[in-house]
C-alpha cells in the first residue's frame, strides 16, 4: 500500500480531518489529501479551488487497490459531469489543439499528467465551511491562506507553467490578488450546478476568442 506524505504546513495526517476556527467562530474542516502530479515537462496548470469529496473517496480506493497514483489521478479528477462540462469549455479555447491532443479528454489521461499537464488546487484539502463542502476566501482561515501562498508557491513558481487556468470565481479573485503577474486565464467553474454561466461562456463568441489570442500567446 502507497505510503502517503504528511502535510508539513497544518502536520495532518493523511485523509485525517483537522478542526479550526477564525475570529468569527467559523468552523472549518480540512481533510489533507495528497492528489496532485508532477509533470516532467509541464506547460499547463488546472487549479481549482479544493478537491471534492468525492474526487478523494475515487482517489483512495484506486490507490488503496494498487492502482498507480497518476491512473488513479486520472479517472478521480473532475470525474463525471464536472470532466464533460471543463472538457467541453477546454475544447471551447481550441486548447487541446494547442497542446497537440486530438480532444480534450486527451488532457486527463496518464500520459498527459505525466508529461505536461499539472493538475492541482489553490487549497490542498477538501474544506468544509460549518460542516457545508463549499468554496470560501481562503484568507479567511490562517491555515488555507498559508496553502494557497505558501504552498502553491512551492508547488507552482511562477515560471513553472506556460499557461495556469483557474476554475471558477474564488480561485480566480484569489489570483487577481496574490498571483496577478502568473500568466493565466480564468473560466467558470465546471461544477453542474454552475450550468447558466457555464453556457453564457461557451455562447460568448467575443470573449472566447479573446481567451484563445491569450493562450496562444502564452503558448507560443
Amino acid at each position: 500500500m502507497l505510503q502517503y506524505p504528511q502535510c508539513h504546513l497544518c502536520t495532518t495526517e493523511p485523509f485525517e480531518e483537522l478542526e479550526v476556527y477564525n475570529s468569527k467562530r467559523k468552523k472549518l474542516t480540512l481533510t489533507y489529501c495528497p492528489i496532485g502530479n508532477s509533470p516532467k515537462n509541464p506547460t499547463i496548470a488546472i487549479i481549482g479551488f479544493s478537491p471534492g469529496p468525492q474526487q478523494v473517496k475515487t482517489y483512495k480506493k484506486l490507490v488503496d487497490q494498487g492502482t498507480h497514483p497518476i491512473e488513479a489521478l486520472s479517472r478521480a479528477a473532475f470525474s463525471g459531469r464536472l470532466r464533460k462540462n471543463l472538457a467541453e469549455m477546454l475544447q471551447a479555447l481550441y486548447l487541446p489543439q494547442i497542446l497537440g491532443f486530438n480532444n480534450s479528454e486527451q488532457i486527463f489521461q496518464p500520459e498527459s499528467l505525466e508529461e505536461k499537464v499539472h493538475l492541482t488546487s489553490l487549497v490542498k484539502c477538501p474544506a468544509k465551511i460549518d460542516n457545508k463542502p463549499k468554496p470560501f476566501d481562503p484568507r479567511y482561515f490562517p491555515q488555507t491562506l498559508i496553502c494557497a501562498t505558501i504552498r502553491f508557491k512551492r508547488e507552482l513558481p511562477e515560471n513553472s507553467v506556460k499557461l495556469f487556468i483557474t476554475l471558477g470565481k474564488h480561485v480566480e479573485e484569489f489570483f487577481q490578488s496574490f498571483y496577478y503577474n502568473y500568466p493565466y486565464i480564468a473560466i467558470p467553474h465546471p461544477s453542474p450546478a454552475n450550468m447558466r454561466t457555464i453556457k453564457s461562456f461557451l455562447n460568448d463568441k467575443q470573449k472566447l476568442e479573446k481567451l484563445r489570442q491569450q493562450i496562444g500567446k502564452y503558448l507560443s
